[in-house]
């Protein structure tokens, strides 16, 4: 977690550390306050302690894995010939474009709980 100094401002980031050094850090949530925040031991996501609106009652968040460690991408598509190539005895690839990832965002866990920013996050079995 990253606060701005002098600022009601922060952000939960994400960077690869291989043992030595750190790398380049990746901004996953950047639109609310974050307090301590805990990775699940089953490494599915993130929970995190956040106000569920502006100057409300910090609840509970989740950040699923998804959002911070997308899966590979799939194989290419085979290429399709164009009717043109087709009459040509040609097969033509078609370019086809990649979908473009869904973004994953926060989940809502708690209402009207109360934690504040002190709060901690415990996993239990």
């Amino acid at each position: 977690m990253i606060c701005s100094h002098k600022k009601q401002e922060s952000q939960l980031v994400l960077a690869p550390f291989d043992g030595s050094s750190l790398g380049d850090r990746r901004v996953l949530v950047s639109d609310q306050w974050v307090a301590q925040p805990a990775w699940s031991p089953d490494g599915a996501g993130i929970a995190y302690l956040a106000p569920a609106g502006s100057g409300g009652l910090f609840q509970l968040w989740w950040l699923p894995k998804g959002a911070y460690a997308p899966p590979p991408p799939g194989p290419s598509p085979s290429p399709t010939p164009t009717a043109s190539a087709a009459r040509k005895g040609k097969p033509t690839p078609k370019p086809t474009a990649a979908p473009a990832p869904v973004p994953v965002k926060p989940v809502q866990i708690t209402t009207d709980v109360g934690f504040d920013a002190t709060s901690s996050i415990a996993w239990h079995a």
